[in-house]
């Protein structure tokens, strides 16, 4: 099996439970995983970086793009989850091998119409 580039963008999507374990079965499945991120190094990550050491993600494999459309970040991966339709129209525009997955967006249990 070739092993993938796989990344993930963390707002609304690794940072689901369910997103979390399938970024931790490519993980177990020896598949590279990413995380790639509009957030700014410099802004306050500590979630972030709580999920990326559970999932053993290393820093290194962690892309701020500093607000910036991902795509230009995404030529080499294979594959990119991400919540945000704008994003995913990004990729497919860029036509780069990257493969944009979107995830739909989480309905809260408790949320009401007002």
């Amino acid at each position: 099996m070739n092993k993938l580039k796989i990344s993930f963008d963390f707002d609304s999507t690794l940072e689901r439970t369910e997103i979390q374990a399938l970024a931790e079965s490519m993980l177990t499945s020896k598949h590279e995983v990413w995380i790639v991120t509009t957030r700014s190094p410099t802004a306050d990550n500590r979630d972030m970086l709580e999920v990326a050491k559970s999932l053993m993600i290393p820093l290194g494999k962690i892309i701020f793009t500093h607000y910036k459309d991902k795509a230009p970040f995404l030529r080499r991966f294979d594959f990119h989850f991400d919540d945000d339709p704008h994003e995913v129209e990004m990729i497919m525009a860029s036509q780069s091998k990257c493969v944009p997955m979107l995830v739909p967006v989480k309905i809260r249990d408790n949320y009401q119409l007002p």
